[in-house]
């Protein structure tokens, strides 16, 4: 065949891949091959290491491993650093990288468990130093975030360092400066695990701590077999199992699972439906959005429509459609729990404009834990264009407690820690730290097990999970069963 014949064909498919070269991914992130090496580098260039801590299989690190380490902005901050990735799985004699990371800045013994993914800024310091510990986040947070941590860290090495933030970007709420996470993460289980896990399952027996331990394996995977199963046998168990399910879902599941919390959200239970909600929070999936607005519309229970108003901007943070919610709840709802609810819901919007805007209404609220939350949702964000406003309604504000709150939020502005914030957040707010969700779950299962001992089902209305059946609620319509010393979710609104 003569070459003239090809040449149309040839020309065509030749413009068709310059069409999609644009189309291209740009470049990960350069990692250096280890950590003497990148330190040293970071003193010759005058800058921070950053040392990125993952655990394939994890939910959090798979999204930076998949996405976060590819976007472009981010991508364009590590080429400022010196960075190192560190990937950490099964119990074992670590690689010598990881040893030092975790004698030197965890401060962590080698078999222990550590936070994944986990992100130490590092100032090198001189040689033979351990160097300066200079800030660090752990767990799943968006691209946004990590773009916002990691150009915070560069300017405090490099004060001159010029960078113009997307709207996107907000600190992660993990974020701690010269401290690290002390929580672990349990790695994902292998292949050979989940199938031990669900034969044993599928045999039976009474040793509740194993069954506990089994469903969890295979909760934490997202192979096929384990999803299917895992969804089956959750939902055939008791109230108070299923609501054990949620939670652990939302502590330690592949985003693959949002599907089973969505299978909740119509429950006839209000605790499972407002419990299917926090694991779809926790889950950040964008594609349960839809089932989330399509229980908003329906749902008459306050605490869980608060609940599904959070989910859906953790879901969708940028969507438009959540923040028409949030600012027709903080304009119009004479409920002001559910304005709390969205005053916190504010603080995640990821346009910074929008998320200025909805504080500064919510910091007018007349109810003082409305008002309390925006201060949060300023200190969380530890954003400095929004300390005038709070200075201003700081001069103005009668309540002593919010006055001091306000105080605090400012200080956190200016570099203070988020965390002083968790009792507002945890006995008024209703949230749950990680350290809380995990010791309801060891509650629970140290209960059933009393309850095996005396003989009994272990399925009754006072399960520590909260009710799995028809058990009494206060007269807020919550109850209360996870806030810390009998408060009650959403506290009294009306202050």
């Amino acid at each position: 065949m003569s070459s003239h014949v090809l040449r149309g064909p040839l020309s065509a498919l030749f413009g068709l891949c310059l069409a999609l070269a644009p189309m291209v991914p740009a470049q990960g992130i350069t990692w250096a091959s280890t950590l003497n090496g990148a330190l040293d580098a970071a003193r010759e260039k005058g800058t921070l290491v950053v040392i990125a801590i993952v655990m394939p299989g994890e939910r959090g690190s798979d999204a930076m491993l998949e996405k976060h380490y590819l976007d472009a902005k981010v991508v364009e901050l590590s080429k400022h650093t010196v960075n190192v990735k560190l990937v950490v799985g099964p119990s074992g004699t670590p690689p010598e990288d990881e040893r030092i990371v975790r004698e030197r800045w965890l401060k962590v013994a080698p078999d222990a468990l550590v936070a994944a993914p986990n992100h130490l800024f590092v100032k090198p310091g001189e040689p033979g130093s351990d160097g300066e510990l200079l800030s660090s986040f752990a767990y799943e947070v968006t691209a946004g975030q990590l773009e916002w941590a990691w150009s915070d860290a560069i300017k405090k090495v490099k004060p001159e360092f010029a960078w113009t933030p997307s709207e996107r970007a907000r600190p992660p709420e993990s974020l701690l400066y010269g401290a690290v996470a002390a929580d672990g993460t349990t790695p994902a289980p292998t292949p050979q695990q989940v199938k031990l896990a669900i034969k044993e399952l599928k045999a039976g027996g009474w040793d509740f701590q194993k069954r506990a331990a089994n469903y969890r394996i295979v909760l934490a995977s997202e192979d096929p077999e384990a999803l299917r199963f895992g969804q089956q046998e959750m939902r055939n168990l008791p109230g108070g199992f299923r609501r054990m399910g949620l939670m652990t879902v939302g502590a330690v599941s592949p985003k693959a699972w949002h599907g089973f919390a969505e299978s909740f959200l119509e429950d006839r239970d209000a605790a499972l439906r407002e419990e299917a909600a926090r694991t779809l929070e926790q889950l950040a999936e964008p594609k349960a959005l839809k089932a989330l607005r399509k229980q908003f519309g329906a749902e008459d229970e306050e605490s869980v429509r608060g609940r599904l108003l959070r989910a859906m901007v953790a879901s969708a943070p940028g969507d438009k459609s959540v923040v028409k919610d949030i600012e027709k709840i903080l304009t119009k709802d004479k409920s002001a729990p559910m304005r709390l609810q969205a005053a916190m819901a504010a603080a995640s919007i990821e346009d910074r404009a929008t998320a200025q805007r909805l504080l500064k209404l919510a910091l007018g609220d007349a109810a003082a834990h409305v008002r309390t939350a925006a201060a949060y949702g300023v200190a969380a964000r530890r954003d400095a264009e929004m300390k005038p406003a709070l200075e201003q309604v700081k001069g103005k504000e009668n309540d002593l407690e919010v006055s001091q709150w306000y105080a605090t939020a400012l200080e956190i502005v200016d570099g203070g820690d988020l965390r002083k914030f968790e009792p507002f957040v945890t006995q008024v707010v209703g949230d749950r730290t990680r350290a809380q969700a995990a010791q309801a779950l060891r509650d629970a299962m140290d209960w059933r097990n009393r309850g095996r001992d005396r003989g009994e089902e272990g399925d009754g209305a006072e399960d520590p999970t909260g009710k799995p059946g028809e058990g009494k609620k206060d007269a807020g319509g919550s109850d209360g069963a996870d806030a810390p010393g009998g408060r009650r979710r959403g506290g009294d609104g009306g202050r």
